[in-house]
């Protein structure tokens, strides 16, 4: 499984194998690399991507062709909002981003307000260069809801 990838070229094996039952999108780090790549993956096809600057994915394919999906407007609007927001230097700059809600038909975050009927579970930070994964269990602007842990250890930081 991913979960038991020693490297990156591991993991990528490990979603690109042949007769995937269906699609994703794979975001892969590594700390001691200093790499990411996004991957997605259909049944029949994948594509890979190293990540070299900002990047954002919705629920669909944007790198796959000739795949057959239904594009949500709610997919579609986020995406054009992350594009609206322009480069990204900080941390506090993607979470911005993140916690956008100001389109109320079609928010980045989701928080179940009609008429949005879905929701954010949690939005995830990973830095690489800090060795640190920070998840916030509400809206990162809003909550002072979250915890840390190191990517090395997997312990709790915070």
């Amino acid at each position: 499984s991913i979960l038991d990838a020693k490297s990156i070229s591991d993991a990528i094996h490990s979603v690109t194998k042949d007769n995937r039952a269906s699609g994703f999108n794979y975001n892969i780090g590594s700390c001691n690399e200093r790499k990411i790549v996004s991957i997605e993956v259909s049944s029949s096809q994948y594509d890979l991507q190293e990540v070299v600057s900002q990047s954002f994915h919705s629920n669909h394919y944007i790198q796959l062709k000739n795949e057959l999906q239904w594009i949500t407007q709610s997919s579609e609007k986020r995406l054009e909002k992350f594009k609206e927001k322009g480069n990204l230097y900080t941390i506090n700059d993607l979470l911005d981003v993140l916690s956008d809600n100001s389109d109320q038909r079609y928010p980045i975050y989701r928080n179940s307000t009609p008429p949005d009927e879905s929701c954010t579970l949690a939005t995830v930070i990973f830095d690489l260069d800090a060795k640190t994964c920070k998840i916030y269990t509400d809206n990162p602007v809003d909550s002072k809801r979250s915890f840390s842990f190191s990517i090395v250890t997997n312990q709790i930081i915070n």
